[in-house]
């Protein structure tokens, strides 16, 4: 699908979309108890429904009416049944279903393909692989599906070791697991973290379902064994990976006003409420000014639009891991708002931003079927001098599927 959006002012009132972090985690823990719960103002984008998917396939009972779920939990025969019959999982292109569901299949006595979309099976799962090995549980993270074969042996409860300048999905998927194991568990992370905010989202979802977790400064986890998830009714609050686009928008000079948030969110992407504060901070006291955005790498690509206005020198910086999402989000980044008019410089592991007054627009540019980057795009395409045209358009509906409808809702033009 092809967008053409033409320069205009946006005015009005934003409902953001439930958070899709907190969607996925809550989705799978309510899976994990063995009662019924209840969740309301659920976004149904496609990697939301990919979890719903893969937890119906491990035998979940989830309706849907609307934005509210009701999930009876997984039987707990299902975690004793051995089978030599294959389970197949589609994540689409969830990053999130897959990392955190391969820790939970290694709990059933069964054999797995999961399959995936886009680039999805190239992003990498290596931190897995030891925990796996020493486990003696099959794999093949291939090219086409991967494969987990737990028919034999599971996952036991250990000491187990991650990096910490991997993605937090990989810490989030085994604290799922462990504490329905028997025996106590712990989990050392090797290094600095990074995203430690969605840490906190995944301890908080287990909170409220009944699973307690002690960790040391966010490096050592230490979990007990034998613990029951427990049924819960809740109501997921706003995104603020979403809010960001918003944001982000009002800084350049639209007036929106954003409903839905919780001002206290736990959520490690509110951060884009303090990096822009630092901008208008450097722009007053005319000093140049560095951003780590290890924390909140989702946000990057539209924070990096904000930048471009800030008429002082920014660094982006500790942002590899922007290579490995849906698409390079650091090339991508500074190939497409290059040509539209800014002066962003590509480095290895940080971007660098030089100021400018607009941009021009008057191209196409590529979302490269990243929902992100297309979003991005679409707020960059509200103040340029002339019409653009984004590729891949569709590739919103990945996190939310009404973007296109609220967009022109607050006055935005996309033809």
């Amino acid at each position: 699908m092809l967008k053409t959006i033409s320069p205009a002012n946006f005015s009005g009132n934003v409902t953001v979309p439930s958070s899709k972090s907190i969607n996925h985690r809550a989705i799978i823990a309510a899976s994990l108890t063995s009662g019924t719960s209840h969740l309301s103002n659920v976004s149904l984008s496609d990697d939301i429904r990919a979890t719903i998917g893969a937890m119906e396939q491990l035998g979940a009972d989830i309706k849907i009416d609307g934005s509210n779920l009701e999930i009876q939990g997984i039987p707990a025969t299902s975690f004793l049944s051995h089978s030599e019959e294959e389970i197949v999982i589609d994540c689409a292109e969830s990053g999130s279903t897959l990392r955190f569901l391969i820790p939970i299949l290694c709990l059933f006595p069964r054999k797995f393909r999961l399959l995936g979309r886009g680039k999805l099976l190239e992003r990498p799962l290596t931190p897995f692989e030891p925990i796996l090995a020493a486990n003696r549980i099959g794999f093949d993270f291939g090219s086409e599906a991967i494969l987990i074969d737990a028919s034999q042996d599971q996952l036991v409860a250990g000491h187990y070791h991650l990096p910490g300048n991997v993605s937090s999905q990989f810490l989030t998927g085994l604290l799922f697991a462990l504490p329905l194991i028997v025996g106590d568990s712990k989990i050392t992370i090797d290094g600095p973290l990074e995203s430690v905010g969605y840490i906190d989202l995944t301890l908080q979802t287990l909170a409220e379902f009944g699973i307690e977790i002690e960790h040391a400064n966010y490096q050592e986890y230490r979990i007990e064994g034998s613990q029951s998830y427990s049924a819960k009714d809740c109501s997921i609050e706003g995104d603020y990976s979403q809010a960001a686009f918003f944001l982000v928008a009002n800084y350049l000079g639209h007036a929106l006003t954003l409903l839905g948030l919780r001002e206290n969110s736990l959520q490690g992407d509110r951060a884009i409420i303090d990096f822009l504060r630092k901008l208008d901070e450097a722009v007053e006291g005319g000093q140049p000014l560095v951003i780590d955005g290890s924390q909140c790498p989702d946000i990057i690509p539209v924070f990096t639009l904000a930048a471009c206005f800030a008429k002082v020198a920014v660094h982006i910086v500790n942002v590899e891991r922007l290579r490995i999402k849906e698409c390079d989000r650091l090339a991508a980044t500074v190939l497409e708002l290059n040509s539209l008019g800014a002066n962003l410089v590509e480095h290895e592991d940080w971007i660098e931003v030089h100021p400018i007054d607009h941009l021009i627009g008057g191209v196409t540019v590529s979302s490269h079927n990243d929902h992100r980057m297309a979003m991005m795009l679409a707020v960059a395409g509200s103040i340029c001098q002339k019409s653009i045209s984004i590729t891949q358009a569709e590739s919103v509906s990945k996190s939310f599927p009404h973007f296109w409808e609220v967009y022109q809702e607050i006055g935005g033009i996309a033809q």
